[in-house]
């Protein structure tokens, strides 16, 4: 378990989403046992109380304002490119894709290891075939 700094769950988000239908759960999300598997659980309990309050339409507690600072952020966030990643198949971003002949070369890009010493034929017999 991480050490937790004081006053850091404000920060969390809550279990209850502005999103009709969607609900998190989890350790990261705000409750009292961080990052633990009892933070998990809590996590998972409360959000099922979420659930069972709006399938009832009962209120639940409402949402947690979002943090000025966190807003001003954004206002001024600039996108970077990923660190590490090379080209922009589901491969480079740790997906699954079907390896053709065409895509063989973005797997090499990827993962040179997984065909060193590898003809197409060993590596994918479909290939062999095309």
């Amino acid at each position: 378990m991480y050490a937790a700094i004081p006053g850091r769950n404000k920060f969390r988000p809550q279990q209850r989403t502005p999103i009709p239908n969607f609900t998190l759960a989890g350790d990261w999300t705000s409750q009292k046992f961080l990052g633990s598997m009892e933070g998990a659980v809590l996590g998972g309990k409360l959000a099922a109380e979420v659930v069972a309050a709006r399938a009832v339409g009962a209120p639940t507690k409402g949402l947690k304002d979002v943090q000025q600072h966190v807003i001003d952020s954004a206002a001024s966030h600039e996108a970077k490119e990923p660190r590490g990643v090379v080209g922009d198949s589901p491969i480079a971003f740790g997906g699954g894709m079907t390896i053709t002949r065409a895509g063989e070369s973005e797997l090499k890009d990827q993962d040179p290891v997984q065909l060193e010493g590898a003809t197409a034929s060993v590596a994918a017999p479909e290939l062999a075939a095309a």
